[in-house]
């Protein structure tokens, strides 16, 4: 892939790509670094359990507040007052 990438143009990494004692030396040290993250998605019934795991997941990404807002269920009473407004499926 780097010399694939050097022969498109990208000459950043020449160095590395050219001498196989250095490119060797990289693979290894990404090898040792390397992590799975593997992550299994399970139905929760319980609404505060479900917002606690989403904010503690979330803390990583840029997540804005009214979404972890919203899944605390702070906008249901506004959602049902526009549902008995004008219909279930506004």
């Amino acid at each position: 892939m780097l010399t694939s990438d050097l022969e498109k143009g990208e000459h950043a990494l020449t160095e590395v790509v050219q001498d196989f004692d250095r490119l060797h030396e990289r693979i290894n040290f990404a090898k040792d670094r390397a992590m799975v993250q593997i992550e299994i998605v399970v139905p929760v019934d319980n609404s505060e359990l479900l917002a606690g795991i989403a904010r503690a997941r979330n803390l990583s990404q840029s997540v804005e507040a009214t979404a972890l807002m919203n899944l605390e269920g702070r906008f249901d009473m506004m959602k049902q007052a526009l549902a008995d407004s004008f219909g279930a499926d506004f």
